[in-house]
């Protein structure tokens, strides 16, 4: 179980963080924040996965293209 959940949460909140921040242009302030949030998180989780699971490069690297510039 603990395993099915990790790579869930490997997945599923990086997907989720790429998708809000593709639709943050059209969100409020606070919608935008919240994108940025996750995706700082889902960052971290899949940076620690990308030596044991190469998959998770591709999705890193996904997460990094949609971040917005500073």
């Amino acid at each position: 179980m603990q395993a099915a959940q990790a790579t869930h949460d490997m997945i599923a909140v990086p997907a989720l963080a790429i998708r809000l921040a593709e639709a943050a242009p059209q969100n409020t302030a606070g919608a935008r924040l919240q994108a940025q949030r996750l995706l700082d998180e889902a960052e971290g989780t899949l940076s620690g996965w990308v030596s044991e699971e190469p998959g998770a490069a591709r999705l890193l690297d996904s997460l990094r293209a949609v971040r917005p510039r500073p």
